[in-house]
Parts: structure tokens; C-alpha cells; sequence
């Protein structure tokens, strides 16, 4: 697991990750945030640990509305691109931080979803 996987992941999605890395990508920037002391890191772990514990909650269920589920990938995508891009620490946490603003109020609970 490395950056390449991030930005694997702004360019092509949710499919361009395998269910693993999905799994361990949250933990990983966590941890890289740590190592390197660069703050968007934990933003975006938080972010994706987030989607993977609300999409995984809901799978036993019958899944998550596929549109739904692309609205947050788009949000995800536009942002990720830009908070990975950023020179400097604080401009990548400002994308990171606004990807977090768009994506976490999409996390709804199955009562709020769209029909």
C-alpha cells in the first residue's frame, strides 16, 4: 500500500480498488499521516474508513442505491485529485477538508435515501 493506490483511486473510482485495498486504504493514510506528519492524510483516512464502515453496514442489506453511491464517488474523486496534487500540507488539507464537508453528509442511512 502507497500513494499510487490514492491516486489510483481519484482517477478511476471505487472499481479501481480491490476489496482489500479498500479495506486497508483508511488505516494506511492514518498511518502515513503519522510518519510524515502531513495532516490531509488523516482527513482522507478518516473519509474513506467512513464509507467503508457505511458501505459495508448496508451491503447486508441489499447494498446502497447505486446513484447514491456515485454521487459520493464523484465527490470523492474531484477532491482526492486535488488534496494529492497540493504542494503544500495545508492546501492538500483544505481539498482534503472539503471533500469530507461534501462527501460525509451522503452517508445516509437507508430510511434517507433517495428514491
Amino acid at each position: 500500500m502507497d500513494s499510487s493506490t490514492l491516486e489510483r483511486l481519484a482517477a478511476g473510482g471505487f472499481g479501481a480498488l480491490s476489496e482489500q485495498e479498500a479495506t486497508d486504504l483508511g488505516p494506511w493514510c492514518q498511518e502515513w499521516c503519522n510518519a510524515t506528519g502531513d495532516g490531509r492524510f488523516a482527513i482522507i483516512g478518516a473519509i474513506l474508513d467512513s464509507i467503508y464502515i457505511w458501505r459495508t453496514e448496508y451491503e447486508e442489506s441489499g447494498g446502497v442505491p447505486q446513484g447514491l453511491l456515485r454521487s459520493i464517488e464523484v465527490c470523492l474523486t474531484e477532491h482526492l485529485g486535488l488534496a494529492l496534487a497540493a504542494e503544500a500540507r495545508d492546501d492538500g488539507a483544505y481539498w482534503a477538508d472539503n471533500m469530507r464537508r461534501e462527501v460525509l453528509p451522503l452517508l445516509l442511512p437507508p430510511e434517507r435515501w433517495p428514491e
